[in-house]
């Protein structure tokens, strides 16, 4: 009579070394999706952003523009105007009359003026008379920086996040392979020690005596 062999235990290093690659792929899948979507989310709040501050630069100043397109002040329109260029997210500051003809112009020292960039517009409106339009007010953005402090921005926030999804990932492995595959591994090492037939039992750890 053939004795049918007892069905063969794999060791420790290779369920071991499965769950360490199925938690890595999870962890690495889980990374990219976290940093890619905080990647997005934080770059559209950092364009939102830029835009804004020179939306809050545009009002601050819009009545003194006004002012200044009402008196035809030239040099206090080219000192406002100067002043909004100085900021290195803004590339051409102007002012033009209600009539279309241009009472300023000024371009950031260093910066090109392009077509089809970023345009922000304010009317300006008479200071006597609020229904009276003296003319408007044209802001080019600096796109390109704009752009690059929203991706420096974004970077920084995803890879925070990746940082931090990679962490909790690892916790988890060590947490899931102190409670799960190495009571597994050491059992199934008792198990290929003991001879079948012999009437050997397992030791119960204490910690688990009464479970």
């Amino acid at each position: 009579m053939t004795q049918t062999a007892a069905p063969r235990v794999r060791g420790a290093n290779s369920l071991q070394l499965r769950f360490m690659l199925v938690v890595f792929a999870s962890a690495t899948l889980l990374t990219l999706v976290v940093a890619t979507v905080a990647y997005q989310l934080s770059q559209a709040r950092a364009l939102a952003s830029g835009r804004s501050s020179v939306e809050s630069l545009a009002t601050a100043v819009e009545k003194t523009l006004a002012i200044g397109a009402y008196a035809r002040d030239a040099v206090l329109l080219q000192e406002v105007a100067g002043g909004l260029v100085r900021n290195e997210l803004v590339d051409v500051v102007a002012v033009v009359s209600a009539d279309g003809s241009a009472l300023v112009k000024v371009v950031r020292p260093g910066a090109v003026e392009q077509q089809g960039g970023t345009l922000l517009t304010r009317p300006l409106m008479s200071p006597f008379d609020a229904k009276e339009s003296l003319g408007q007010l044209r802001i080019h953005l600096n796109d390109a920086k704009v752009r690059a402090d929203a991706d420096r921005e974004a970077y920084t926030l995803a890879a925070a996040m990746a940082g931090q999804a990679a962490l909790l990932a690892f916790v988890l492995y060590l947490v899931a392979a102190r409670m799960v595959s190495s009571p597994i591994v050491r059992l199934a090492s008792a198990l290929r020690r003991m001879t079948p037939g012999s009437g050997e039992r397992l030791d119960t750890p204490a910690s688990h005596a009464h479970d």
